[in-house]
C-alpha cells in the first residue's frame, strides 16, 4: 500500500496544531485564574495566610517556641483553605486536559500538591529579640530535634546579614530565618515557619 506523503504531513500538521491550541487553552485558563485570585485578593477577599492572636490548639506541643509570650505576630494557613483554593484553581485545567484526552494532572504533579495542602501552615514572629544568633539556632536546633528534624541545614543568605536554618522529615518541615543588621543592638526579626499535620504529631 502506499502512503501519500502530502497526506502524512497534513496529519502531523493538524496533531501539531491540536497539542498547541491544547496548550494555548490551559494557559488561558492558568491567567484566567490568575487574574480571578488577582480580583479576590484586590477586593479583601483573601485565600491566604490570615493574622491570628493564639497559637494553634492543633500546633505540635513537642515543639517548643523561643519566649513565646513575646511572638510580635503570627499568621495560620490551614490545610482547609490551601485546599480550597488549589481545587478551585485546578479545576479548569482538569476538565480541560479530560476534554482534550490527556487525563488527569500528572501523579507527581499531584503529590507535590498533596504534600503541601494536608498540612497547616503557621509563622511567627519576633521583634527586636535581645539574644545572639548562635543562641536562637542552638534553641531551635533542640526544638527541631524534639519533632524528628533531625541534621537542619544552617546556611547564610546573600546579604550577609540573614541566616537561615531549615529542616524537613515526612512529617513536619520547619524553617527559621534570624534577620542581625549590623547596626542595631538586637536581632531585627526571628521569623520561623512551621509545616505540620493537621491532627498533629504522634504525642500531640
Amino acid at each position: 500500500m502506499q502512503v501519500n506523503p502530502v497526506e502524512d504531513v497534513d496529519r502531523e500538521i493538524e496533531g501539531r496544531s491540536f497539542s498547541a491550541s491544547c496548550l494555548v487553552a490551559v494557559i488561558i485558563a492558568a491567567l484566567a485564574i490568575a487574574g480571578i485570585l488577582f480580583l479576590f485578593i484586590r477586593a479583601g477577599i483573601s485565600p491566604g495566610p490570615k493574622l491570628i492572636h493564639q497559637i494553634p490548639s492543633n500546633f505540635p506541643k513537642q515543639f517548643t517556641l523561643f519566649q513565646p509570650e513575646k511572638i510580635y505576630e503570627m499568621y495560620s494557613y490551614p490545610a482547609a483553605a490551601k485546599q480550597g483554593i488549589t481545587s478551585f484553581a485546578l479545576s479548569p485545567i482538569r476538565l480541560i486536559m479530560r476534554a482534550t484526552g490527556q487525563g488527569d494532572l500528572p501523579p507527581a504533579f499531584q503529590s507535590a500538591v498533596s504534600s503541601v495542602t494536608d498540612r497547616d501552615t503557621v509563622s511567627f514572629a519576633w521583634k527586636d529579640v535581645s539574644a545572639s544568633p548562635d543562641d536562637i539556632l542552638r534553641f531551635y536546633a533542640g526544638s527541631f530535634k524534639q519533632v524528628g528534624l533531625l541534621d537542619p541545614y544552617v546556611r547564610q543568605l546573600d546579604d550577609r546579614s540573614a541566616i537561615e536554618m531549615a529542616a524537613t522529615s515526612t512529617a513536619i518541615n520547619a524553617s527559621l530565618i534570624i534577620i542581625d543588621k549590623p547596626n542595631t543592638q538586637t536581632l531585627d526579626t526571628v521569623t520561623l515557619v512551621v509545616e505540620y499535620p493537621t491532627k498533629g504529631i504522634g504525642g500531640n
